[in-house]
């Protein structure tokens, strides 16, 4: 047997060992445990639902805001190339 197999062959006795101990020493039957459990995983998952969904919402929010400025600030660039344009243009008609 190689020193890998070796390794393997003691962390998977230490594992089975540590599962006798915690079965011995348990507060709850199994029964209780895994209802425990299965609860605290539910409610673990549901918090991070909640907070994937509250991200995305902000995210998509911020994304929506940074859209109007966008928006905004281009509509601003227009309104202000076209009046220089046509302030341009009526000087170009002054001199000619």
């Amino acid at each position: 047997m190689n020193s890998d197999s070796k390794v393997i062959l003691g962390m998977a006795a230490a594992a089975l060992v540590g599962v006798g101990i915690g079965m011995l020493v348990a507060p709850c039957s199994g029964d209780e445990t895994r209802s425990n459990l299965r609860e605290k995983t539910n409610s673990i998952a549901n918090r991070l639902l909640t907070a994937l969904r509250d991200n995305g919402r902000n995210v998509s929010d911020t994304f929506s805001d940074v859209a109007d400025n966008v928006k905004s600030t281009y509509n601003q660039a227009k309104g202000y190339v076209k009046s220089e344009a046509n302030h341009a243009r009526s000087k170009m008609e002054e001199v000619a």
